[in-house]
């Protein structure tokens, strides 16, 4: 993702299985509307989503307690 197109990426998420969160910050400059963005990957993936209203683009760095927590539940999904 880091060097691919927003196309390119868009079109792989469909392949994506597994357990899946999406976290993003309600702050992220890159997208007029976080939440909308991280809801619709969720969708697209089957997975979830978290806001993390007080955070930027990078919610594991503003919110590292909180996010920890929220990876956990990751984790204990089967």
């Amino acid at each position: 993702m880091i060097f691919a197109s927003k196309k390119d990426c868009e079109e792989k998420l469909d392949y994506v299985n597994g357990n899946v969160i999406v976290v993003m910050g309600a702050k992220d400059p890159d997208f007029p509307n976080p939440e909308s963005e991280a809801k619709w990957i969720a969708e697209r993936t089957n997975g979830s989503y978290y806001i993390f209203e007080k955070s930027g683009h990078y919610p594991y760095r503003d919110e590292v307690e909180r996010f920890y927590k929220t990876i956990q539940v990751l984790w204990q999904k089967n």
